[in-house]
């Protein structure tokens, strides 16, 4: 594997039906305490708010080099600056608020505003600044080679949103990985991580050449229909 294609579930032990560990961390730490830990990756700071919530809570999961959470979190600010984006071409980072708001303004002037029916990517190479509410947030960040992304690529990647058909299928397997999490499982199938990969691959535009990406995702389709 070159580390460009889309994984390919024959080189794994057990195939992608076999259980993946998940090692679960709980988080809950002062809004300032948080911003003193998380410095190398941005500048932050802490909005106070009088009688207001002032603490980041939540949970996180690694799944291999996977890093899901799901985070209730005091108001911040919050800036990405150059010295920030260090040795940060090997991973993506897609999320969204599923209560509260983030809008963040781009160098490029660009700006967006966190939605739970929309999901936003990152590539922890752009600089920007945001501003948070008292928000609930669910984040992901994965290895680019999981899209077909070379490292240190420069990338713009559109948000997906739910009510596209391709979105709706991405936000399916998206909610079916956190379930799985909250449900506080001690493995996940590596499956699960396919389907939703080669998912972000198709809204994206991207043509699914090989048969594994069209394989997952005709599995993903299945589920959906299940659901019903």
């Amino acid at each position: 594997m070159t580390g460009l294609e889309f994984p390919d579930p024959d080189q794994f032990s057990g195939g992608p039906e076999a259980l993946i560990n998940i090692i679960h961390e709980p988080i809950d730490i002062s809004a300032t305490l948080f911003a003193q830990s998380t410095a190398e990756a941005w500048d932050v700071i802490p909005l106070h708010q009088k009688d207001g919530f002032d603490r980041v809570t939540g949970h996180m999961w690694a799944i291999d080099d996977w890093l899901f959470s799901e985070v209730r979190m005091a108001p911040m600010l919050f800036r990405v600056e150059p010295h920030h984006l260090q040795d940060a071409g090997s991973v993506l980072n897609i999320g969204r608020a599923i209560r509260g708001e983030h809008r963040v303004v781009f160098e490029t002037g660009a700006s967006i505003v966190t939605r739970s029916d929309v999901l936003d990517f990152g590539d922890r190479q752009t600089q920007y600044k945001s501003i948070s509410s008292d928000q609930v947030t669910q984040d992901l960040t994965f290895p680019r080679a999981a899209l077909g992304i070379p490292n240190g690529q420069a990338i713009s990647l559109p948000s997906i949103y739910k009510a596209s058909s391709a979105g709706r299928l991405v936000f399916s397997e998206w909610d079916d990985l956190f379930e799985t999490l909250r449900r506080g499982e001690h493995g996940l199938k590596r499956a699960q991580l396919f389907r939703f990969a080669a998912c972000v691959k198709i809204a994206r535009g991207v043509p699914p050449h090989r048969e594994d990406v069209r394989r997952h995702v005709r599995q993903a389709l299945f589920r959906q229909l299940c659901l019903f």
